[in-house]
């Protein structure tokens, strides 16, 4: 496993393999502000969980896992700024992960977990330094998990402090309009300074939010470039929590839109390269010979497989009932795509219809 990139899935995926593992999916928005129905649904999955394991497992081991997810249960509670929660349970083991975005529901009982949702959650980019900039001011904003809170970097906050005469030549004492001038690029300094800062303390993606002017004289100085993912024109500097967690949903909508778009284009260049494999099939057998970098995914696409007779082959026709199938070949492509060193990215469905679906960028060709 992959742990500097996907250090939530270690602990899952340390894991002896072990019969059943179950794996539970549900969003949580339908629920918000609806306790009594939140818990008539966990109630519902409660009894499926049951019917199904019934049917191939004993009465005690039953019970121990439903005890396990009745336990799971009550350390979720009634989360109100997540958007769904994964939850796993074997004979040995439970684990729960709250996830960012709404997931399909889904009850899985394999000798695996399935682990699509928390990569795709980790890929999701939803945390955010804001900085305000107004004429006058700034102000500093962390988003996290649905969450807004003003932070403040040890600079000063307002122009004020730039236009005392002694930070000053001598002869722009009293051309005030040339001292403004001046003050106004040590204020835009001063808050490339206090985002550096921050920085420092938070690897998050940035939104700069003011009047074109002002933020254009920001992009002269900025230091932070690589930081900065999306410019928000306007004045929005008295906007209240609500309003700016509003301006950073619709951002991370732009960032996603773009970020889709550039893994596009590397997968075209890849095709170009003659680096590229299409298809469950052959991305399969790439990523278990270690030659791939990257693996793009539509985020909801599913296919069964069987095992072929060696490791590296797998077979997507023709599957039935009567063999031993692989239940989401395409999770058990993003589990083996980690644990060899892959990134894995998500995008939207139908984007890679051209490439069955999904594609693997490889190290050389074969």
């Amino acid at each position: 496993m992959n742990v500097k990139q996907y250090p939530e899935l270690n602990e899952v995926e340390t894991q002896s393999p072990e019969l059943p593992s179950v794996s539970i999916v549900l969003p949580l928005h339908p629920f918000i502000h609806m306790e009594h129905s939140w818990k008539h649904k966990l109630k519902l999955v409660h009894d499926e969980i049951k019917q199904q394991l019934s049917t191939d497992y004993p009465h005690e081991l039953v019970t121990i896992l439903l005890k396990k997810y009745d336990d799971l249960i009550d350390q979720i509670g009634s989360p109100k700024h997540r958007k769904g929660v994964v939850m796993y349970l074997s004979p040995h083991f439970e684990k729960f992960f709250l996830l960012d975005f709404t997931p399909q529901e889904k009850i899985v009982i394999d000798l695996s977990y399935e682990i699509r949702d928390i990569v795709f959650n980790h890929a999701l980019r939803r945390k955010a330094l804001l900085l305000l900039m107004s004429a006058n001011e700034l102000k500093y904003y962390v988003y996290q998990d649905g969450l807004i809170e003003k932070v403040n970097p040890r600079i000063p906050l307002h122009i004020e402090a730039f236009m005392q005469d002694k930070i000053h030549p001598v002869e722009q004492y009293h051309e005030g309009s040339r001292k403004r001038e001046l003050a106004m690029q040590l204020f835009i300094k001063n808050a490339d300074d206090g985002l550096t800062e921050l920085l420092s303390k938070y690897t998050f993606d940035v939104l700069v939010l003011g009047v074109e002017k002002l933020i254009n004289h920001f992009l002269l100085y900025t230091k932070n470039n690589i930081h900065i993912k999306d410019l928000v024109t306007g004045n929005y500097f008295e906007s209240s929590p609500s309003e700016l967690i509003q301006l950073t949903e619709q951002s991370f909508l732009k960032i996603e839109t773009k970020h889709q778009q550039d893994l596009m284009k590397i997968i075209q260049k890849s095709y170009n390269d003659r680096v590229l494999a299409i298809g469950l099939k052959n991305c399969w057998t790439q990523v278990m010979q270690e030659n791939c970098k990257m693996l793009i995914i539509e985020k909801n696409f599913i296919k069964e497989a069987i095992q072929g007779a060696d490791p590296e082959t797998i077979y997507t026709d023709h599957v039935n009932d009567s063999q031993v199938k692989m239940k989401d070949a395409v999770d058990d492509l993003i589990e083996q795509a980690i644990r060899r060193g892959a990134v894995v990215e998500f995008v939207d469905d139908g984007l890679l219809k051209d490439y069955r679906h999904v594609a693997a960028v490889q190290y050389f060709t074969m």
